[in-house]
């Protein structure tokens, strides 16, 4: 017959065996969970992202190649190297170039090919910028973009105060 330490030495091996059984069912819920995807908030960001940058990309087709947005200074670096420098009146505006998204201003764009670039600036309440840029070889670039807020223009004759009652 079995003596009581073997019993319970059996029972030690039991709870130990259970303890991993259930860590283990533990981590493959959550290794599933992660592997299903971005929740429907995560989605919903995505695709707002998404939407932004085809209407970057199409706003910048629409830009005329010929005229160019002239940089507020510009200094001179080193042969094979250019950039561009963004800074707009309100920080933190969305900065593509050429439909891609490059980030927040103040921001500066380096390593970019010479040639020309379609440049689009937008923030909430605020109305979108769409400008071209000649980046050229050996050149760095700065502008400046006055930002203009997406207010509706009232109409003759309204006052904007309210009555007093």
């Amino acid at each position: 017959m079995i003596g009581q330490k073997a019993l319970e030495h059996i029972s030690r091996g039991c709870l130990v065996r259970a303890v991993i059984f259930a860590a283990f069912f533990v981590v493959t819920l959550a290794l599933a969970s992660c592997a299903s995807g971005p929740n429907q908030a995560q989605g919903k960001e995505v695709a707002d992202f998404l939407q932004e940058q085809d209407q970057a990309r199409a706003a910048a087709q629409q830009l005329s190649g010929d005229q160019f947005f002239a940089p507020e200074r510009f200094e001179e670096i080193a042969a094979g190297q250019s950039a561009a420098t963004f800074k707009t009146s309100k920080p933190k505006c969305a900065l593509y170039i050429n439909g891609e998204y490059h980030g927040l201003t103040p921001l500066k764009a380096a390593g970019l090919v010479p040639g020309r670039y379609a440049v689009q600036i937008k923030r909430e309440g605020y109305k979108t910028v769409n400008i071209a840029i000649q980046v050229k070889d050996g050149i760095s670039d700065y502008y400046y973009i006055e930002m203009e807020t997406d207010d509706e223009p009232t109409t003759q004759g309204q006052s904007q105060e309210t009555p007093e009652l």
